[in-house]
């Protein structure tokens, strides 16, 4: 399947999910990064997907996501991996995915960028059918950051606003945001300075926070961040995490996270077991409900 005009901007690339020849380290250059107009998905159920071009184009989202009654399987599998799954994520607001691995956390990001087919149910952006949406469309209004984060054969810059015109003092508030202001003055040509191949003067901290930086120069509404923040330490994922809620407030924000710290300021947590929501809420309130996310928490502490 091919997919095409992958969001606003390279963060927006899902290499798991589009291409699994995708290199995050790649040396590819920014210019034919940028005109690069085609990615390839495998799954095990993707066919030619008519939505990529059909189907209503969305100019605009507001960012409200509803599952009614959802369910999936894989296509050689009698069971779901998904069954009869129901919540809504409000426009504007932050959640978190959490459970352990099969849970199907990754599942539901899939569904939502349309990458698989529910076969039951009804998936919602605003108050439009997912199946019936324009999928190019759609996903210029997402961005999705994993935790191999790219970084592309260029400056400082380039990197952090592709080709967007923004003025330095701009570019320079947003890397205080992501505790990224001392890397950028130890660099001797400031934004000019070339990051190298595979951002070789970088940590994978350093490579994280450059790609949630983009996310304050991007006009997606909904952000989905995947281990976004694994290589961080906790204090550092603190402070950053801490500004990108704060900052981002008009956006929906989906973050996947196995530290359950990255998740303590979310509006809204989703408690995923074997595909079902078992609990709902916030980070302190499921923890004083001494149940599954409470056991999670210990096992992970």
């Amino acid at each position: 399947m091919a997919r095409k005009g992958l969001g606003k901007g390279l963060d927006s690339l899902i290499p798991d999910f589009y291409n699994e020849d995708f290199d995050s380290n790649s040396t590819q250059s920014l210019e034919d990064l940028l005109n690069e107009s085609e990615e390839k998905v495998e799954d095990e159920d993707s066919t030619d997907d008519e939505n990529l071009i059909t189907g209503k184009k969305i100019k605009e989202i507001d960012g409200k996501i509803e599952f009614k009654n959802v369910t999936y399987s894989y296509s050689d599998s009698s069971k779901n991996i998904i069954e009869d799954l129901s919540f809504t994520i409000n426009k504007n607001s932050s959640i978190a995915l959490v459970g352990e691995s099969g849970s199907g956390k990754s599942t539901i990001i899939k569904l939502i960028m349309g990458l698989i087919k529910y076969k039951d149910g009804s998936i919602l952006i605003d108050k439009n059918e997912l199946k019936e949406i324009n999928l190019n469309s759609f996903y210029d209004s997402v961005t999705y950051v994993s935790q191999d984060s790219p970084i592309f054969d260029g400056t400082l810059r380039e990197n952090l606003i592709l080709d967007k015109k923004i003025n330095d003092e701009e570019i320079i508030k947003v890397l205080k945001l992501v505790n990224l202001d001392k890397f950028y003055e130890r660099l001797e040509k400031g934004l000019s300075t070339e990051l190298g191949e595979k951002g070789i003067r970088m940590s994978g901290g350093e490579r994280q926070r450059v790609a949630l930086a983009r996310l304050f120069f991007d006009n997606s509404k909904i952000i989905i961040l995947d281990e976004a923040t694994s290589a961080m330490d906790n204090i550092t994922e603190k402070e950053v995490m801490e500004n990108v809620l704060t900052k981002l407030k008009d956006k929906t924000i989906i973050i996947i996270a196995h530290r359950l710290e990255t998740i303590k300021d979310v509006d809204n947590i989703f408690v995923l077991n074997d595909g079902k929501i078992v609990e709902e809420g916030k980070y302190q309130e499921l923890l004083e409900k001494n149940g599954y996310f409470k056991r999670l928490y210990k096992s992970i502490k």
